[in-house]
């Protein structure tokens, strides 16, 4: 498992300020529940990544099952909520939202890889998987 140990943890802390400060939209109570969800997602699959990638690092350095079994269920969390970001995503860019240019808040799929119908379908058959192992 790679590290993300570069990605940002602090995103919720970052969009409250954003509100407080009036800076960050969208300009629509709809459109801001959604971001802030996605923002949510995103920082938590974050950060169940970097647990489930130091608990299995635990495990093989001390064998600990316990270890073995956190690694998987907080690797299941953040596919869950990698899953749920997308989702996110994908409706904060059907709202419409644009810059003051004009360009989309949330760029077309062909600019933002996440968003394509492949990306997608292959977060979501992992996620299926997971969740599904009883299967």
């Amino acid at each position: 498992m790679p590290s993300v140990a570069h990605l940002e943890t602090s995103l919720r802390a970052k969009r409250e300020l954003g509100h407080i400060l009036g800076i960050h939209g969208p300009p629509t109570p709809r459109g801001k529940q959604i971001a802030d969800g996605y923002v949510r997602l995103v920082e938590k699959t974050t950060l169940e990544y970097q647990e489930s990638r130091e608990k299995l690092i635990a495990f093989f350095k001390d064998g600990t099952f316990d270890h073995y079994c956190r690694a998987q269920d907080h690797f299941e969390s953040s596919i869950h909520s990698l899953h749920r970001a997308i989702l996110y995503l994908d409706q904060l860019r059907g709202l419409g939202f644009r810059r003051s240019d004009g360009t989309p808040f949330v760029p077309r799929p062909r600019d933002l890889e996440v968003l394509r119908e492949d990306v997608k379908s292959r977060v979501r058959e992992f996620r299926d998987l997971a969740e599904h192992l009883d299967n």
